[in-house]
């Protein structure tokens, strides 16, 4: 998966291996990316949501300065 920073929720789809051996055929990860990659592609947090929560409901964390920094990192944040 290559992301790029974005203000949209984008969707990927993969199977998913799970722990009892089965396979979760064609599953939808939804995610959004914020902040630069940058050119060694070793700034890149990744960022799951809680149950029910999507990802706008961590933006209080993303942005310069803040707990997810932008200036710093490439967030790419997971949503249910």
């Amino acid at each position: 998966m290559e992301a790029s920073a974005t203000d949209e929720v984008q969707t990927f789809q993969i199977d998913l291996p799970l722990q009892c051996g089965r396979v979760l055929r064609g599953a939808t990860i939804a995610y959004e990316a914020r902040g630069s990659l940058s050119a060694a592609k070793d700034n890149v947090i990744l960022h799951p949501t809680s149950f029910d929560a999507t990802s706008s409901d961590l933006m209080y964390n993303v942005g310069p300065g803040k707990m997810l920094d932008t200036d710093r990192y490439h967030g790419v944040l997971l949503s249910c």
